[in-house]
């Protein structure tokens, strides 16, 4: 049986391309492991950080209510060029 050129071309190319994919698949992954060796969860929460540094905090009931018209106030004064300005004088 004789082999035609044009499938043994095919072939040769199709495991050339295989092999290509391989290797750029096993290239990423080690370079994308040894990015993210040394990366680890953190040891404390950060979300409890905030809510610990928070002023507005009631010791009692865990959590403060600010009045609409309060922050209407505030965001009225800073869209209109007062900034922090009026915020400081709160």
């Amino acid at each position: 049986m004789k082999l035609n050129s044009t499938l043994g071309l095919t072939l040769m190319l199709l495991i050339m391309m295989l092999g290509a994919g391989s290797a750029s698949a096993w290239w990423g992954y080690t370079l994308g492991y040894q990015a993210l060796k040394s990366v680890t969860q953190p040891d404390v929460n950060p979300a409890k950080q905030l809510a610990s540094s928070q002023v507005n905090s009631d010791p009692e009931n865990g959590l403060s209510f600010v009045k609409e018209e309060e922050i209407l106030m505030r965001v009225n004064g800073y869209i209109q060029g007062a900034g922090e300005k009026q915020l400081e004088n709160k």
